[in-house]
């Protein structure tokens, strides 16, 4: 009887060990996913922000933009007469 009461109790010995072993890992791991999550997340953020910029970039460069812009500004076209 008492040698089988020791085999359960190294059984429960080792499962308890073992468990003790695999938290620092799942933990790990855990840490990294969010790491990663969060790099992903910023990694599209910029993706769209450097959409965004390169869209900007490309209406500015339209010679109507840029003559509404300098409008905006205050600029006159060539030859006309400020208005006062």
């Amino acid at each position: 009887m008492k040698k089988g009461i020791w085999s359960v109790l190294f059984v429960l010995v080792a499962i308890a060990v073992g468990f003790g072993l695999t938290l620092k890992p799942w933990q790990k791991a855990r840490e990294e996913q969010r790491r990663a999550d969060e790099m992903t997340a910023k990694m599209k953020r910029e993706e769209h922000e450097a959409a965004d910029l390169t869209r900007r970039k490309a209406s500015l460069s339209e010679p109507m933009e840029q003559e509404r812009r300098a409008r905006e500004m205050g600029m006159k076209g060539q030859g006309e007469k400020p208005i006062k």
